[in-house]
């Protein structure tokens, strides 16, 4: 077994010890993170699988932090930061981001150039691999909609491959596990050509409607997928969950599906109220939630 952070060094991939995941996550709490890499080119990727490989250590992927939670006790082995792999470029209607590109600038970067395609997302706070990967959506449309291809990095079998649309099996708010083992690298949009004006008008109007209903305070988002036939804020809220506290964290007044942080939420004050929740709703409507965002543990 070798010394993980020691070969990255000396393989002169950027890393980084003990990093507060509270500094990254939207909900702005959970514990810290071990060891973090920050890898920047093929040649770190490369290192970082062999010491996966080499160790058959535990890691894990993230980009934005926007659906993620570390719990309280922290991640002990390797994580990955995709937030250096940036870049966005157009081809006619296609539209290719690298990773760490947020949605709301991929966004922008359609609308100047009269591409539609992303109204509907463009208020997702996420950057466009963890959309890819937890299949995004508002308003009707999802991420698989305009997805065209993604390029991803096999950490097991240390390569570089692009695969299309078709071959990944994407269903709600999911990617059927297709990317575990994987880095997604690089991600390209097929979109079509409308009225910058049209376009820039829907954005906003969705963008307001979006502001409107969601709460402003730190959080990861909806926090459960819909069931089907049914609304998860819905449910909660008439289960009369809303308000409900637990430490710094709170079932969001202004929408039931969130759990925010009033001021010092903790990752277990989270999953308690998101467990709380769960089974309230089970017990009431005999429906059961599953959570939309990831704990790292």
């Amino acid at each position: 077994m070798i010394n993980t952070l020691e070969y990255l060094n000396n393989n002169n991939v950027r890393c980084a010890q003990n990093v507060g995941s509270e500094r990254l996550s939207l909900y702005r709490g959970g514990g810290n993170l071990e060891l973090v890499c920050y890898p920047e080119k093929i040649t770190d990727f490369k290192a970082i699988s062999y010491v996966i490989n080499e160790n058959c250590g535990r890691y894990f992927v993230f980009g934005g932090f926007s659906k993620t939670l570390v719990a309280d006790k922290g991640f002990n082995g390797l994580s990955i930061c995709t937030g250096a792999l940036k870049g966005l470029y157009a081809e006619g209607s296609i539209i290719r981001c690298g990773v760490a590109e947020r949605l709301p600038r991929v966004s922008q970067f359609a609308t100047e150039r009269g591409l539609k395609g992303l109204e509907c997302l463009s208020g997702i706070p996420a950057e466009i691999g963890g959309a890819v990967y937890m299949n995004a959506g508002a308003f009707g449309s999802e991420i698989k909609d305009i997805l065209k291809s993604v390029t991803v990095f096999d950490l097991h079998k240390s390569e570089l491959k692009t695969y299309e649309n078709s071959e990944i099996p994407f269903s709600y708010r999911s990617s059927g596990g297709f990317f575990r083992g994987k880095v997604i690298i690089a991600v390209s949009l097929c979109l079509s050509i409308g009225n910058k004006s049209e376009i820039t008008l829907k954005a906003s109007e969705l963008k307001s409607i979006r502001s409107a209903s969601q709460p402003p305070l730190p959080s990861l988002g909806s926090v459960f997928k819909n069931p089907k036939g049914a609304s998860a804020g819905y449910l909660i809220e008439r289960a009369g969950l809303k308000g409900k506290r637990h430490g710094g964290a709170m079932i969001s007044e202004r929408h039931a599906n969130f759990i925010v942080n009033t001021g010092g939420g903790t990752a277990s004050d989270y999953i308690a109220l998101a467990e709380i929740a769960k089974s309230e709703v089970k017990d009431k409507f005999n429906e059961e939630l599953k959570e939309e965002y990831i704990c790292i543990k």
